[in-house]
């Protein structure tokens, strides 16, 4: 207790200080070097009353049930193409986590138990558990029991299969705190066919109240990044000398509130700065308690619920090395993939392991995060999995990180180095961002030029920023728009449904949290026929003729304009496609080429952007 008096008064001391870093750079280096004097100095005076009173402050921790083997903050996740996996806590060490689990409700008729026991870490009062469900029949209800001696049944949907062309909803969930009570209620619509989640009254004004109330109007939720919050502890006044009692505190009570939605739906996470340790200022993490840094909370309650990726369904050979390659690479939950209907959907870590990833080692945030992975195994992951997608089984691709490249607010750079090029090559069709607590829209754009297409057949991605779920910290208001920038609203707590209505048309409406109203709404049209990776659907553009077929080399038939997008389809079984230019000249702005195979490796597809018809390039998808 008395190490945590140390760390509220010093927060009080030098939070100020270190808003000054921001403009004055000598500053850091001072605190750094005071630091460690100020908590001996503060350590030394125990006895004062300041620090007496730190005895008695008390976190606003929620009650532990008298069953310790009560679950809670529980938690579903898409595993696999059949495989669902169920996360919980409970306030005490479990040797084997079980569920039951069926088709009826009134016979849970199959139980599977996990193979560890429950884990936790430092300064956690509870345990995570975890059980994966496998050899699922897609697309179906079913009913599942904790096993615990105080557990109720509740139910799910089952993954649709990659390549059903179910029309479906998913909701985007960003920048998510947790809530207070107001008293502020909403009567939920009670002619819904399936159970509206029971959660706190004081919570139906919130987004997990409208999430709640609209639970037939969608499948799954992913939130990438910002969760709870609980690194602002000390935005409250009464949390100021108990900041390691707040910060878990604050992680209960927001997981708690979040179970009886991430309980009924996959609910999909990737990380956000607000993980990534128990104070969000620059040089303090060395305060933080171990429990409390590197983003160990959200490591142990998604790092074993996330899958890695998905085995390719598609006949293609390819795509199944592709997929298999980004399956290794994966490093979930910081960075993975998973595919659900005509979905399929990316989740990256814009916090760390990039070049001057904000929050990594030596980012401009100064948290000292990660790595998590090899170095480039991030990107190196992107570039396998997105090359692998086969557009004939999901046609549609969407990546969702936290921190956006494109935002009235404040955008992060070094992320737009790192990934754009990749979303642009590869054919993404939407971004879905957050970490900027508004909503915004744009048209499609790449390197902040709009694609002139619009939002009919673009070849640049779409991209989202949907941060107003709503946190301690309210919304950011918006002043001056970009000029692609399509919608802008800093006035309503909100976030956004996706609709997967075909595979050429993508809807995607911001929705108000307190009235449900549409605030906006936009229809993206892709006819997903000429596309990077291994995605081209037929008809090719153009066909290919053997100009030395012992060297595995082929000819477009059609000329292609430099920046165009195109499609190879390889004949041999090899990979390493070398494009050399042939007699540029005699075709003005267009050219033919010459694609020769390299018999060296796996044959693989290939999507150059031809920008310079002088240029030989050797590419390498893997």
């Amino acid at each position: 207790m008395l190490t945590e008096c140390c760390r509220g008064l010093y927060m009080m001391v030098s939070a100020p200080v270190v808003a000054l870093t921001r403009v004055q750079p000598w500053i850091v280096l001072l605190v750094e070097f005071l630091k460690a004097p100020i908590m001996r100095l503060l350590t030394a005076f125990r006895a004062a009353p300041l620090l007496a009173a730190c005895v008695v402050a008390k976190a606003n921790y929620p009650a532990i049930p008298e069953d310790t083997t009560t679950p809670v903050q529980q938690r579903l996740a898409i595993y696999g193409p059949n495989s669902i996996s169920i996360g919980w806590n409970t306030y005490a060490r479990q040797d084997e986590p079980c569920v039951e689990y069926g088709t009826s409700s009134d016979n849970l008729d199959q139980r599977t138990c996990a193979s560890v026991a429950s884990t936790t870490y430092p300064t956690s009062r509870t345990y995570e558990n975890v059980v994966i469900l496998t050899d699922l029949a897609a697309g179906t209800t079913y009913y599942y029991k904790i096993v615990s001696t105080n557990s109720t049944v509740d139910h799910f949907l089952s993954p649709r299969t990659p390549g059903d062309g179910t029309p479906f909803n998913i909701n985007a969930v960003i920048d998510l705190g947790v809530y207070g009570e107001d008293g502020f209620t909403i009567q939920g619509d009670k002619t819904k066919k399936d159970t509206i989640p029971t959660i706190d009254p004081a919570l139906n004004h919130t987004t997990i109240g409208r999430l709640a109330n609209t639970v037939d109007d969608y499948e799954l939720i992913i939130h990438p990044g910002d969760f709870a919050y609980a690194d602002d502890w000390f935005l409250s006044l009464d949390n100021l000398l108990d900041g390691e009692n707040a910060y878990q505190a604050i992680l209960e009570n927001f997981y708690t509130q979040l179970a009886p939605i991430s309980g009924r739906k996959p609910y999909m996470a990737s990380p956000g700065n607000h993980e990534a340790a128990c104070e969000e200022l620059p040089y303090t993490t060395g305060l933080c308690p171990d429990g409390q840094k590197n983003f160990t909370d959200f490591m142990h309650r998604f790092g074993q619920t996330m899958p890695s990726g998905f085995a390719s369904v598609s006949t293609n050979d390819s795509a199944k090395v592709l997929a298999n390659q980004a399956r290794e690479l994966a490093q979930p939950p910081f960075w993975y993939s998973f595919e659900y209907g005509m979905a399929h959907i990316v989740m990256i870590n814009t916090e760390t392991d990039f070049e001057d990833a904000p929050d990594g080692q030596g980012g401009s945030a100064h948290l000292n995060g990660g790595p998590f992975g090899t170095a480039n195994q991030q990107l190196d992951f992107l570039k396998a999995d997105l090359a692998s997608v086969d557009r004939a089984v999901t046609p549609w691709v969407i990546v969702a990180g936290h921190r956006p490249w494109y935002t009235s607010g404040t955008a992060c750079t070094p992320c737009q180095d790192a990934f754009e090029d990749l979303l642009y090559t590869y054919g993404v069709d939407l971004g879905v961002f957050g970490h900027e607590h508004n909503a915004e829209r744009f048209l499609p754009v790449y390197n902040s030029v709009a694609d002139a297409n619009g939002m009919n057949d673009p070849k640049a991605p779409m991209y989202i920023v949907a941060g107003g779920a709503g946190n301690i910290e309210g919304l950011s208001s918006i002043s001056t728009q970009l000029d692609f920038s399509e919608y802008a609203n800093d006035e309503d707590y909100s976030y956004s449904t996706i609709r997967f209505l075909n595979r050429t048309h993508l809807q995607v409406d911001f929705i108000g949290s307190v009235t449900g109203d549409i605030l906006d709404s936009s229809t993206l049209y892709k006819s997903h026929d000429v596309r990077a990776g291994l995605g081209i659907s037929p008809p090719w553009p153009f066909s290919l003729n053997a100009v030395d077929p012992d060297a595995g080399c082929h000819r477009a038939a059609k000329a292609l304009t430099p920046g165009s997008a195109i499609g190879i389809q390889p004949s041999s079984a090899s990979s390493s496609l070398e494009l050399t230019s042939e007699n540029p000249t005699e075709y003005g702005d267009s050219e033919s080429m010459v694609y020769c195979l390299s018999p060296a490796i796996q044959a693989k597809w290939l999507l150059p952007r031809i920008q310079d018809p002088d240029l030989q390039l050797e590419m390498l998808l893997a």
